[in-house]
């Protein structure tokens, strides 16, 4: 018996930390990321169309959560023309946008860092970002259209090549950057 003791631990232990929920709704997929609170990661999927809205809160049939984060890659060359934000989001990941035709973004408030190339390769002509922003990353906003950007007085961190290969002719820069 003692044994069978450390070696049932151990396997629940494993089992446990090899464990990730995920679900589909509405052709999106996610991953659980906490219980307590109920929060998810967008990780994908196949959007009904191409003006993509996130929504602040998914079900899994039993339990309803929380959108805070956008996984890497989630939405590379998915064809999108538009995105829309949830209010609860906090997190984007890198290349989540890169190489779609997305013409106009909106940040949302809470999201602290857009990191590198996440909308690199779009449409862009329009950028609103949040006053709650810290860090535009490496190439984050390249090869775009944008022709001016107001960046938050927030901000003390651009990247190299943030706003590479734009039409940028008015850019309002923090004091501090």
């Amino acid at each position: 018996m003692k044994t069978k003791l450390p070696l049932l631990i151990l396997g629940l232990l494993f089992a446990s930390l090899g464990f990730s929920q995920t679900f589909t709704d509405n052709g999106l997929t996610y991953e659980v990321t906490s219980t307590s609170p109920n929060e998810v990661q967008l990780t994908g999927g196949t959007p009904p169309t191409s003006n993509l809205v996130i929504p602040a809160a998914v079900s899994d049939g039993t339990d309803t959560f929380s959108v805070v984060s956008i996984a890497n890659t989630a939405f590379e060359n998915a064809g999108l023309t538009g995105v829309t934000f949830p209010n609860t989001l906090r997190d984007l990941g890198q290349i989540t946008f890169r190489s779609n035709a997305i013409t106009e973004v909106v940040i949302p408030e809470g999201i602290t860092e857009i990191p590198q190339r996440c909308f690199s390769n779009n449409d862009l002509v329009s950028v609103s970002l949040p006053s709650t922003l810290e860090r535009i990353g490496f190439r984050s906003f390249e090869r775009n259209e944008i022709n001016a950007i107001d960046i938050p007085q927030t901000v003390t961190n651009i990247d190299g090549f943030a706003f590479d290969r734009n039409r940028l002719s008015t850019i309002t820069l923090p004091s501090n950057v």
